[in-house]
Parts: structure tokens; C-alpha cells; sequence
């Protein structure tokens, strides 16, 4: 880390010592966010790693999926080679101008529905089966209620849900984009069974699918069919009639074309015949018209959507006329094609949120609701055109009435005008008539039964579901990938939350961030561990040493070339060089509370400044916890507290440090009972004029200043005032604290020394690990 050069000889205002916590540097920002992973990094592997672990545990403890897929096509139909329209109209153009997608989404609703899944387990006979079968009784056998053969739609309703909700959450229905073509997938333990349902799902589709569209047909074929044989019996009637009454008058079949109306007779027996003859071919448009209307009629009966919106397009509907209720141009077709697109589309939701949320989702019960509401409306507009077509069958019933008995009128007043030609051709025009409404009913029907047989299905199957050789769940590698990105993640938030709640000072930037007060050096954790950065434990022990072969406790001593000597060195040159004219002869070193460092500085710092030649005193003005006398292995029962009290002279009270020879210790000595007392004395004051004089440096060790007001009585006599603050053990509270404490000390110069700074965190690496010129060769 780079220390500035020099320092304002001014002195600080503690006013103005702290500054705002956030910096508006965006480099800034980034660097704590990599210094707070860097500092944390043990403890992201350890998440990354169990997020590893919990992935391989879901891998080995997860049941093989094996998935098949199905592909159907739904095929666009516009008419049989045959040239046949379907009565039904059950088609592709189902609702008569319905787009493509909306259709598709309307068949995977459809294949997704539960009458498709309730036909499928009935028919594998899956509710017998783990895991669709419920709970198994004491002995081992299924319940009564999935005893094979019993229907799934029979069930008790909680187990009919839970079977139905396991079968739609392994069945998956998706359209291939631009195309007609739907995969069927289904997901199971059993490859076999997986295969088997996907099959089965189509077949159980397409069946249902042929069989509502061959219903339609077939309801509509009976009804003509009843039609038929009463007009098949009136052609007969016809006929016999004619034939007998030309056994009783010897008449023989006339060559007028009866209905060119070319008959014998007076003009008034011809404009009657006409016009009876012209009644008759009404009668006959007014039957086709009633029948017409009564199929419409039935039709609309069924109440489906889809039957009532196939008539428009059929033969049938497009023959009723534009006047039909079932016409395109109609109002309520248009409305009940807008209800149903509307249906399928809330269809298409149900089931992707069906998976997505469950059936008791917020989400679903609104779904659940809507369309209810829509099917609702779909009823009550069926009823409208229910209602409306038997209106206007009542019509057609009414005219068809009408022309009847204005045909019975006529055929008096022809048979008392008419000779014995008129009559035969009255019947053989009646026969004519009756001949050829049978014979366009019949066709009609003909092609209805023809086309329900081509158009049962418009549905192929473009590929079967095949046996997979390999499992499709669980995924491997995206299950770990997920692990170490849940660990990662995990580790992530973990991490910033506690650096986010911890108050503690770790880096000089965060002292930077709270406060303007210089920072002199930043001294690492002093330990005997193992460490990449720097080589103490391999350095020379240095050959300063006492006569006994014990080595000194100065760590600057025993370790030269380790990393924390050199920042012990680097504290050194930032002294000498913060103040512009002279350096500091005295500096008192204190902090905020006990185990913050400052008596290990202080004699290092000391130490350090012996080594190149000073001359130096060691001050231990702690006189209530000394630890000074410890560190120096000075043997002596006098010291700073017995010359205050002025029981022993100076020469007695300092002794030279056994190590170096220019570094002369004044410890503690006997315990003064009011040290606060004895440091704001004159003598005191008058000691610290005497060693400056006599001294290069002198270094003052006091007790920390958020204890005790020791540190404030001495900071008026020194030239600096170095405050150690602990890394990872200071708080900012602390820190400001400590600062408040010391406003009105306008004479002395602060400055910040961070201590302790872990080098196993990554951030002891970051300020020193990347040029190691310190290292011993």
C-alpha cells in the first residue's frame, strides 16, 4: 500500500475527522465488493461446495424419469375426393374463419383434458400401479378403491384428484411452432409404461375426437332416415293410386311432361290445374324448407358448440339461407365463434398454470372462474339459438300448413272441374312430386353417411411414441450446474449480509471511508502460521541476542525479513516524513480499547527506529495494565510511576534494552495508586522536556482512551498521537468514540495505524503479497 510522503504540519480538526460513508467512486465500489468475497472466499467454497454435495445427493437419491414423445399432425380439410360436404361440418373450419392457432390451442387443450386422462388410466389400468395406486392395505394389496377394473371417474373424489393431478403432471402438450404438428410426452419410471401412455394418450385423443365428429353425422342420419321411410311410403301410396286409377278408366300415361302443365280441357280447367299444380311445387320447397329447419333444429338440440358451428359450414347451413340463425353472416354465430375462441383460450392457461401452480392457486381459481363464466355465456347463447331455430321451424311448419290445406282447397274445386285426364294427371303429378322429395333427401343422406365414414378424423399420427433407451430425468449436469450456483448464490448473500450487519473495521479503506485522519501503515497479524505472503518463519533469526542465547521479543528482531518487520519499517519512514520541517521527537501511542495491539507497536516501532541509529526511549505510561516491562525483559522495580512520585531518581528509573544499546526502557515500575493524577503533573511534563533533550525519539505507551483519560492528559505534550485500531476487532462505533473523545486536542497531530490485518483473508495479500522485495534471497 502506498503511504503518502508528507504530511500538513497543521494540526487536524477532529470537527471535520469523519467523512460520508458511501463514495461516489464506482471503482471504489467494486473493489469492496471484491474485497469483501476475497475476504470471505473460505467460507463461498464451503457453500459452493455444499450446494455440490446437495446436488449429488439429489442425483443419487432421484428416480430415473424416462420420457417418449408422440407426434400427431391435425390436418386442414377442405372437402373428400368424393366432392362430400359433412352435415356436421366438423372440419378443419370448425368455426367457419377460426386461425390455425387458435384451433391447435384448442386441440392440446383438449388432449390435456381429463376425459383424455380418465380414458388412458382406465385403460392401462394405471390407478392399480405405483405410484398412481393409493396406499397399499396391511397385507400388501390395493385398496377397494383402485381394485382393477373400477373406473377412475368412480372413485372417491380426493383419490380421483390425485390420480388425475400425478398423470397431468408427467403429461407434457406442445405445439411445433409454424406447423400443425403436437408432441405428446409423457415422463415415467418405466420406460415401457412411459412409451405406452404417450400412445395411448393419442389414441384415447383421436378416438374421442372421431367419435363426438361420427355422433353428429350419425344423430342427424337417423332423423332423415325416419324421414325417408314415410316419404318412401307416400311415393308408394302415389304410385298405387295412379296405377289403379288407370285399371278403372283404361287412361294410359299422357306424353305431356306434367309439369310443363300441357293439358286437355277447357281454358278454365287448365288455369285451375295450373295453378293447383304450382301449389303442389310449392308444397314441396315448403317440406324441404320444414325438414331443413327441423335438422337445424335437432342439431342445435345437442347443445355443442362445436355440432352448432359445423352446420354453418356445412350443406345443410349453407342451403337454410342467409334468413338461417345458423348462417355465417349471423349475429349469434359470430358471438358463440368470439365465446368459444375466448374458451379455448382460458383452456390453454388452465393447463400451463395447472403445472406451473397447482389447482388451488390464486391464479387457477380465477381461471377456474373465468371460465365458468364463459361457458356460461356459451349455454345461455346455444339457448338463444336453440330458441330462434324453433322459431323458425314453427314458420316453416306453419307455411308448410298453409300450402296444405290451400292444396286441398284446389284439389276440390280441380276434381269438380276436371274430366277424367286431369285426374290421372293430378296423381301422376302427386307421385312425380313425392318421387322426387324422396330422392333429395335420400341423396342427402346418402352423403352424410358416406362423409361421416371419410371425415371421422382429420388427425395422423406422425410419429409413435418409441421405448427411450436412456433417462430423461434427473439432469446430471444441469442439477450440479444448479448446485454451484445455489451454493454460489447461498455463499453470496451470506457473505455481503454479514458484512452488511458486521460494524467491524477490516480494511484502510473502510477507515478511509469514515475518516480523513492520516493512516500510516497497515501491520499484518503477527503469528507464527504458515503463510504465502512473506517468509518470517523462514528468515534468519537475527544475531542479536542476549548473553544467555535468548532472542528478543521484538518481532522486527526475530523475524528481519517477514513481512511484518518491513511494515514496522514502512510505519517508520511515514513518521519521519509527517511533519515537513523536523520529524516527531515524541509520539504517544494509544487506542480505542485493551488488545488493539498498541504496546507491541509501540516497542517495534521503537526497535525500528534504534536499528538505524537513533537514539531511543521507550516510555510505558500505561500505569495501570504495563506491558512494556514484559516485552523488554527489563529486570527493575522502579520506573515512570515511582519517579512521579518522586521515590527514585531518573538514572534509576531507566534501563538500557539488553538487545540494543541505543534504546534505553522506562517501564511502569510499582503501580501508582492514581495514574491520571501523576501524568497531569508538572513532573510529568518537566520528564518529557528532560528526555527530549536528551533522546532522538521518544515513544510513549498510554492506556486506551475509551478506558480511561490517561491518553488525553499526554496527547497536549506530544508532537503525534498514533491510534492503533484493531482489524476485525475495532467497530466504527468504537472508532468514533474514540475520536469524540479526543476533541479539543487541537495541538496534536493524529494519525491511524491499522493493526492485525489477517493475512489469511486475501486482503494482507492485496497490499503486500504481489511485490515481496522484503523477502530474504
Amino acid at each position: 500500500m502506498s503511504m503518502p510522503s508528507e504530511f500538513s504540519e497543521a494540526s487536524v480538526p477532529l470537527s471535520s475527522a469523519f467523512t460520508s460513508t458511501v463514495d461516489a467512486n464506482p471503482e471504489f465500489q467494486v473493489h469492496e465488493v471484491v474485497r469483501t468475497i476475497r475476504s470471505h472466499i473460505l467460507l463461498l467454497a464451503s457453500f459452493i461446495a455444499i450446494g455440490l454435495v446437495l446436488a449429488l445427493a439429489v442425483n443419487a437419491a432421484s428416480t430415473r424419469m424416462y420420457s417418449s414423445t408422440a407426434t400427431i399432425e391435425i390436418n386442414k380439410e377442405e372437402g373428400t375426393s368424393l366432392g362430400l360436404n359433412d352435415l356436421s361440418g366438423l372440419a378443419a373450419q370448425i368455426t367457419g374463419g377460426e386461425d390455425l392457432t387458435t384451433d391447435l390451442l384448442t386441440q392440446k387443450a383438449v388432449i390435456q383434458s381429463g376425459s383424455v386422462a380418465a380414458n388412458v388410466i382406465d385403460r392401462l389400468h394405471l390407478a392399480t400401479v405405483t405410484p398412481y395406486a393409493a396406499v397399499a392395505n396391511r397385507d400388501g394389496r390395493p385398496t377397494n378403491d383402485t381394485a382393477p377394473g373400477r373406473p377412475v371417474l368412480d372413485m372417491p373424489p380426493k383419490e380421483r384428484v390425485r390420480i388425475m393431478h400425478l398423470f397431468a403432471s408427467r403429461l407434457s402438450v406442445e405445439l411445433i411452432k409454424d406447423t400443425r404438428l403436437i408432441t405428446v410426452t409423457y415422463t415415467d419410471s418405466n420406460p415401457e409404461r412411459a412409451a405406452s401412455v404417450a400412445n395411448m394418450v393419442v389414441d384415447s385423443y383421436t378416438m374421442q375426437y372421431a367419435q363426438a365428429r361420427y355422433a353428429a353425422s350419425a344423430k342427424t342420419s337417423a332423423w332423415l332416415s325416419d324421414q325417408l321411410t314415410d316419404l318412401k311410403n307416400r311415393v308408394i301410396e302415389s304410385q298405387q293410386r295412379v296405377a289403379d286409377y288407370q285399371a278403372r278408366t283404361g287412361l294410359i300415361g299422357t306424353s305431356e311432361a306434367p309439369s310443363t302443365g300441357a293439358t286437355t280441357g277447357s281454358p278454365e280447367d287448365s288455369v285451375t290445374l295450373n295453378r293447383y299444380l304450382e301449389l303442389n311445387r310449392e308444397l314441396t320447397n315448403a317440406e324441404v324448407a320444414r325438414i331443413s329447419k327441423e335438422a337445424i333444429y335437432r342439431m342445435t338440440d345437442t347443445e355443442d358448440p362445436d355440432v352448432v358451428l359445423g352446420v354453418v359450414t356445412s350443406q345443410l347451413g349453407i342451403g337454410a339461407g342467409a334468413s338461417s340463425v345458423l348462417s355465417a353472416s349471423s349475429a349469434e354465430v359470430g358471438m358463440l365463434t368470439t365465446l368459444r375462441q375466448q374458451k379455448s383460450q382460458l383452456a390453454l392457461q388452465e393447463a400451463g398454470l395447472a403445472s406451473k401452480f397447482g389447482s388451488k392457486s390464486p391464479q387457477m381459481m380465477q381461471l377456474q372462474d373465468e371460465m365458468v363464466e364463459v361457458n356460461a355465456q356459451i349455454q345461455a347463447e346455444l339457448r338463444r339459438i336453440h330458441d330462434r331455430a324453433k322459431s323458425d321451424l314453427q314458420l316453416a311448419q306453419a307455411t308448410e300448413d298453409g300450402l296444405s290445406q290451400s292444396i286441398a282447397e284446389e284439389q276440390q274445386v280441380v276434381l269438380r272441374l276436371s274430366n277424367g285426364t286431369n285426374q290421372f294427371l293430378l296423381l301422376q303429378q302427386e307421385a312425380t312430386s313425392s318421387r322426387m322429395l324422396y330422392q333429395d333427401l335420400y341423396s342427402k343422406l346418402a352423403e352424410a353417411n358416406v362423409v361421416a365414414g371419410i371425415r371421422a378424423s382429420n388427425i395422423t399420427i406422425v410419429d409413435p411414441a418409441q421405448i427411450s433407451s436412456s433417462p430423461s430425468l434427473p439432469h446430471i449436469y444441469r442439477n450440479l450446474l444448479s448446485g454451484v450456483l445455489l451454493g454460489l448464490f447461498g455463499g453470496l448473500v451470506v457473505i455481503f449480509a454479514i458484512d452488511f450487519l458486521s460494524d467491524k473495521l477490516i480494511t484502510p479503506e473502510q477507515l478511509e471511508t469514515i475518516s480523513r485522519l492520516p493512516l500510516l501503515a497497515v501491520i499484518p497479524m503477527l503469528e507464527d502460521v504458515k503463510s504465502k505472503y512473506g517468509s518470517y518463519l523462514n528468515a534468519k533469526v537475527s544475531p542479536l541476542q542476549s548473553a544467555n542465547g535468548n532472542e528478543s521479543q521484538s518481532w522486527i528482531l526475530r523475524h528481519p525479513a517477514s513481512a511484518g518487520s518491513e511494515a514496522f519499517r514502512n510505519l517508520r519512514s511515514s513518521l519521519l516524513l509527517s511533519r515537513a520541517r523536523r520529524p516527531p521527537k515524541r509520539v504517544l501511542i494509544t487506542s480505542p480499547l485493551n488488545g488493539d495491539g498498541k504496546s507491541t507497536v509501540c516497542f517495534n516501532i521503537a526497535v525500528a527506529f534504534a536499528l538505524q541509529g537513533s537514539k531511543v526511549l521507550l516510555l510505558d505510561a500505561d500505569l495501570r495494565r504495563p506491558r512494556l516491562q514484559k516485552l523488554t525483559e527489563v529486570e527493575s522495580i522502579s520506573g515512570l510511576g515511582s519517579y512521579l512520585s518522586s521515590e527514585s531518581p531518573f538514572v534509576d528509573a531507566v534501563q538500557p534494552y539488553k538487545y540494543l544499546s541505543n534504546l534505553h526502557v522506562m517501564p511502569c515500575g510499582t503501580i501508582p495508586p492514581m495514574p491520571s493524577e501523576l501524568l497531569g503533573s508538572t513532573r510529568f511534563t518537566e520528564l518529557l522536556d528532560i528526555v527530549s533533550q536528551e533522546y532522538d525519539f521518544v515513544f510513549i505507551d498510554s492506556p486506551p482512551i475509551l478506558l480511561v483519560t490517561d491518553a488525553l492528559v499526554i496527547a497536549p505534550h506530544v508532537d503525534n498521537t498514533l491510534i492503533v485500531v484493531r482489524s476485525n476487532k475495532t467497530t466504527r462505533q468504537m472508532f468514533r468514540r474514540t475520536i469524540a473523545r479526543l476533541q479539543g486536542q487541537e495541538e496534536a497531530h493524529f494519525r491511524l495505524v491499522l493493526n492485525g490485518l489477517d493475512r489469511r483473508t486475501g486482503e494482507y495479500g492485496y497490499y503486500y503479497g504481489k511485490n515481496q522485495y522484503y523477502k530474504e534471497k
